[in-house]
């Protein structure tokens, strides 16, 4: 740590010199956030809490703007992204920082008071969000009645934001996998939030065929017309087979891909909760301004990732040091909504939120989850495991002679 303040001592303006900076920089923010932002009140009913806490608030601007300025240590926009114009995407990545710090804001405020804000914005909110305004699976009989009734906007939302997706990664196999993984998170959950369950012909047929797979397909025909470039998400260029795959190899390209499924769910599971929380309705242009926000956001994390995954173990990566500052934002953001949908879950009214998860749930996950951290503990640790950059020598008849 000493060595960490005396860079920044000796290296003004050079933050991201220091080792784990971004890192370090996360830390330091939001450690303390959660430590005092989250128990108050946690958990609390609005019966239980007055509506207007002035110390709240005040608390709460305060770690508003420390996460702000904190942020801005870094550099400003230094991106992947510089088309249509780097001004675009400073500004997306700005949004991204104040919503970081709106979250912040509400993080520190009680139930009661979280809620009523939403309401300088829509006087119709903080009311109880009913089951009836999002249900799908109250006669699950495959009829041609009830199936074209789930042709809804729900369905235009999936196809859209599956072509809008598709154009994030780039990948068949990545963008597929993550379609029908988000099918299993809704199984995974529906017995804590009810607005999650679905007939089973809907999971299939309308969600998974006739939604997803058409948004991802249209997308990557779209990118093969335009000769837009495709990620290579896997490590599969000049593979002979699966197991040369990089994600089988390199723990670099295995933990990020992981780390990326666990980013979408993330995202995925906050876009009901943290609504939910907040009593906004699915269908309330807020949810919709929110969702579009995250797709745009979403582009620089996971680009961001990707470069990290294709330049890992190059002689390249020594001179061309990849950031971390929109996919630590990003993770910032998503861990703040989730404590925000978990300390203010009372009173929505339409949650389960003592329900026991069942064993035939735990179960799968756990081992899932224990498979895929024991084979990225064996890639980290084994002998011949990757390195950030590869050294090429400058002269190779004198390293020759150094080794005789």
């Amino acid at each position: 740590m000493l060595e960490v303040f005396r860079n920044l001592y000796n290296k003004p303006g050079n933050w991201f010199s220091i080792k784990y900076s971004s890192q370090i920089l996360f830390l330091i923010l939001f450690i303390p956030v959660f430590y005092y932002g989250l128990p108050e009140y946690i958990g609390t009913t609005p019966e239980e809490s007055t509506l207007v806490n002035t110390n709240n608030a005040r608390k709460g601007v305060a770690a508003a703007c420390y996460v702000f300025i904190g942020y801005n240590l870094m550099h400003p926009y230094v991106g992947p992204f510089y088309k249509p114009h780097e001004g675009f995407w400073r500004a997306i990545a700005a949004i991204g920082v104040l919503y970081m710090c709106f979250l912040t804001f509400l993080l520190f405020q009680n139930t009661a008071f979280a809620r009523f804000l939403w309401t300088y914005i829509d006087p119709n909110l903080n009311q109880i969000v009913q089951r009836s305004m999002h249900t799908y699976d109250d006669d699950c009989e495959l009829t041609w009645e009830n199936f074209l009734s789930n042709f809804d906007h729900y369905y235009a939302c999936h196809l859209f934001g599956w072509f809008v997706m598709t154009f994030m990664l780039r990948n068949r196999l990545l963008v597929h996998t993550w379609s029908i993984l988000d099918e299993f998170i809704e199984l995974s959950w529906q017995h804590i939030l009810p607005h999650l369950r679905e007939c089973w012909w809907d999971h299939v047929i309308v969600d998974v065929l006739l939604s997803n797979t058409v948004g991802i397909e249209v997308a990557l025909f779209v990118i093969k017309k335009t000769g837009m470039k495709t990620y290579d998400w896997l490590g599969m260029e000049g593979a002979r087979s699966w197991r040369e795959w990089k994600i089988f190899t390199c723990h670099r390209t295995f933990g990020f891909v992981v780390t990326f499924y666990l980013f979408v769910i993330g995202r995925f599971l906050t876009m009901f909760f943290f609504l939910n929380s907040m009593l906004i309705p699915p269908y309330h242009f807020v949810s919709v301004v929110r969702l579009l926000s995250w797709a745009l956001f979403a582009f620089l994390p996971i680009r961001e990732i990707y470069e990290d995954i294709r330049t890992w173990n190059t002689s390249g990566r020594k001179d061309n040091r990849v950031e971390g500052n929109y996919r630590w934002l990003g993770i910032a953001i998503i861990l703040l909504e989730i404590a925000t949908s978990y300390k203010f879950r009372k009173g929505t009214k339409n949650m389960n939120e003592d329900a026991e998860t069942p064993w035939y749930i735990i179960l799968p996950w756990s081992i899932i989850i224990t498979t895929m951290l024991s084979f990225y503990l064996y890639l980290r640790f084994k002998k011949d495991r990757t390195k950030k950059f590869i050294v090429v020598p400058k002269n190779p008849k004198e390293t020759e002679k150094k080794k005789k």
